[in-house]
């Protein structure tokens, strides 16, 4: 979702998630991140990196209620997934 110059990605399926200001790339960067630094750490303390809740309802009803949007220009090869907002 977006809020003014910042971006939020939030899994649905497991309470991860990642914020970062700026262009649809520089999100998906940062969640890959993320990804990478909590699979890493769960590696070297032996824990199943899944092993989470899922993200609050709160999100999954900012889910359903979001309108994809469509970017022209650098960003528009990005999967109609990662341009949701919820305004």
């Amino acid at each position: 979702m977006r809020r003014e110059d910042w971006w939020v990605a939030q899994c649905l399926e497991f309470d991860l998630a990642a914020q970062a200001r700026g262009t649809l790339d520089n999100i998906k960067a940062e969640f890959c991140r993320m990804l990478r630094v909590r699979l890493a750490t769960c590696k070297l303390e032996e824990i199943d990196p899944f092993k989470l809740p899922p993200a609050s309802e709160r999100y999954d009803d900012i889910s359903k209620r979001a309108r994809p949007q469509i970017i022209f220009g650098e960003e528009s090869n990005i999967p109609l997934a990662f341009i949701l907002t919820d305004s």
